[in-house]
């Protein structure tokens, strides 16, 4: 089904794919495997929090109660990280992101047709197609700029725990990809629209207005 597919692909976003060149790929894979499965609901929490405390910034510091409301969580997660971060160099670190990025713009770029067909029997369903398209091109936008973003060769064979500017980076954007996408995730296990999407479509569209440059996701 094209539900099942999307959401798959955004499961399998949320893990690292470290058959190369970890010699811990196994251990990772498997405690991501715990994490999704252990945490899923929670995480979809988190993400209609942040969306929330997005649109509305004068609300209660999101940040604040999601550490207090999911602190076991957290801290499994960065367990999680920086198993990642301390078996890879900030070159590998990248690569491994910029691949799963690359690999959830590609189901969403094919179910992209499907997905409007479905969605826009009715008058409500535009308003989630429309998003779809504008996180599709968004994604890619994110993609080029981690692919422009310079490492230089005296750090790209460093740890990327070592490599702080460049790994937060990789971070936000991987945590921009997970937020900026979870009106879609709520619309196909709850078949709502969050009121929230055109705050998160004005983000988006002002973020890409101001590069002369993204790329279409057919070129990748």
């Amino acid at each position: 089904m094209l539900s099942e597919e999307i959401l798959r692909s955004f499961s399998e976003y949320a893990e690292w794919d470290t058959a190369k060149p970890l010699h811990i790929s196994r251990l990772i894979e498997k405690m991501g495997d715990y994490i999704v499965e252990r945490y899923g609901t929670e995480i979809i929490e988190i993400g209609e929090m942040l969306i929330n405390a997005l649109a509305n910034p004068l609300s209660d510091d999101a940040l604040e109660i999601i550490s207090e409301k999911y602190q076991k969580m957290k801290e499994e997660l960065d367990l999680y990280n920086s198993l990642v971060e301390h078996n890879t160099t900030i070159g590998e670190y990248r690569k491994l992101a910029m691949n799963k990025l690359e690999k959830f713009i590609r189901v969403l770029e094919k179910n992209l047709d499907n997905f409007v067909e479905e969605t826009s029997k009715d008058y409500s369903g535009y308003f989630i197609a429309y998003y779809y398209s504008i996180y599709l091109h968004f994604l890619t936008y994110l993609y080029s700029i981690m692919g422009q973003m310079k490492i230089s060769k005296k750090k790209v064979n460093i740890k990327t725990i070592h490599v702080s500017k460049e790994r937060k980076l990789i971070d936000l954007i991987n945590s921009t990809v997970f937020i900026f996408g979870i009106p879609i995730v709520i619309f196909l296990l709850k078949n709502e629209i969050m009121g929230e999407i055109t705050v998160l479509k004005g983000i988006m569209l002002h973020f890409m207005s101001r590069d002369k440059f993204f790329v279409n996701p057919s070129l990748l």
